[in-house]
């Protein structure tokens, strides 16, 4: 109950029993296991991963090693055998790397292999972006040596994918496919509750009928309600809802107003402590950054949306993304228009700043290229990083945006009026 009247149910849980249940059973059993989290981004596959991980660490101890690798980081399989020798080095591992040339790999796993077994430990190999360890232009090298190693040893060990893309099994070449277990963990996409923001924040701030001291809970739920209740509080909580639904987020938001300042009333939360604390999630740092880009950036970062939005394309190169904002450029009728070469050195420097990253193992590749691999890059596939909540933001207050511009984000072009036309 969050106060007089007010009844709150509880969304469903995301599946962590049955990822704790799968990695406990493989672990103290025999049988090796892959599984695949599948969920669009904020739905919570990383936090129920975390936390399934930190039960078996507190049942199994050191005789479990965890190995993190990161598709957007390691999807090249040197790099990504170099960072799997330093991974169990650091769990006393390292004597495997003396005996095989490490440019060996599946020599180089079946000694990782051998040298957990010998210690009668277990494995939990995580692979983060796992869509893009499945490049369907190339082949799956690294996912079909860790397998094929896992089923030629007795160690009991898990490979956990976490994957934005629910088709990333479907991408698995024959022979990886035949080696994979095929186990899906499906996450929804986590939104606030029927009622909104303020239902949301309610449910993580009332105090529950089994709280010790019922009396004042009762005065806390009630005071909790009529601040919900204030239009005041709707407002500033609906603004930080736009700018990020996520429920760490609104978690973050209900640590702030409890941290806020000394309330005046009997030690109840007030209307003030939470427009406060919505406030204070509103001042993210990426909003300065974004705010003080140069005019060049600000539009290649309204064309990267458009594509994404209008054009339906997930990935896009350098071509692509300077043909949109040639077409942005005349729906304006912009006085000053940035040539091809200016565009360019913008769109590396939306690289720096990662607004945009890296669609497939050639862009990663040439995403750490240097001065050397630099002219590549315009020709490798690319993502935009940024939300559609922060890149209207830039696009409506940025001091030197033109007029429309955030129109465009919604429509193909505007009027001489300034009216947006479809």
């Amino acid at each position: 109950m969050a106060g007089r009247g007010c009844t709150l149910s509880r969304p469903p849980a995301p599946p962590r029993s049955e990822l704790l249940s799968l990695l406990q059973d493989t672990l103290s059993g025999s049988q090796n296991n892959s599984v695949l989290l599948l969920g669009p981004r904020g739905s919570g596959k990383s936090l129920v991963l975390r936390r399934a991980l930190a039960s078996v660490a507190r049942s199994h101890g050191d005789a479990c090693v965890h190995v993190h690798l990161t598709g957007l980081l390691h999807c090249d399989e040197r790099v990504a055998m170099r960072e799997l020798a330093v991974q169990l080095g650091e769990h006393g591992c390292a004597d495997a790397l003396q005996r095989v040339s490490k440019f060996d790999t599946m020599a180089l796993l079946a000694g990782f292999m051998r040298a957990l077994e010998r210690d009668q430990r277990s494995a939990v190999f995580v692979l983060d972006e796992f869509d893009v360890f499945t490049p369907v232009s190339r082949r799956q090298l690294l996912l079909y040596n860790l397998l094929d190693a896992l089923q030629a040893s007795s160690v009991r060990a898990v490979v956990v994918g976490l994957s934005v893309c629910n088709n990333a099994a479907e991408r698995l070449e024959k022979r990886v496919r035949s080696r994979f277990s095929h186990r899906r963990l499906v996450f929804a996409a986590q939104t606030q509750a029927d009622g909104g923001p303020c239902e949301a924040v309610g449910l993580l701030l009332a105090l529950p009928p089994s709280f010790p001291h019922p009396a004042f809970a009762a005065r806390w739920n009630g005071a909790l309600a009529a601040a919900l209740a204030s239009p005041r509080v709707a407002a500033a909580l609906a603004e930080a809802c736009a700018r990020s639904a996520q429920p760490r987020d609104t978690a973050a938001l209900c640590l702030l107003a409890l941290a806020g300042p000394e309330p005046t009333g009997p030690g109840l939360l007030e209307e003030g402590h939470l427009v406060c604390a919505a406030a204070a999630c509103g001042r993210d740092p990426l909003d300065g950054s974004l705010l003080g880009l140069p005019p060049c950036e600000l539009h290649l970062l309204v064309a990267a949306k458009r594509l994404q939005r209008m054009r339906e394309l997930t990935a896009f190169n350098f071509a692509a993304l300077f043909g949109e904002y040639e077409r942005m450029a005349c729906a304006l009728g912009a006085s000053v228009h940035f040539p091809r070469d200016v565009a360019l050195r913008a769109f590396e420097a939306l690289l720096h700043l990662g607004a945009l990253g890296p669609a497939d193992a050639a862009a990663a590749a040439q995403a750490g290229g240097g001065r050397g691999g630099g002219w590549l890059k315009e020709y490798a596939a690319y993502r935009l990083l940024f939300t559609d909540a922060e890149v209207a933001l830039a696009a409506r207050n940025h001091p030197q945006a033109p007029t429309n511009l955030a129109h465009l984000l919604t429509h193909e072009s505007v009027g001489a009026t300034g009216v947006a036309m479809v």
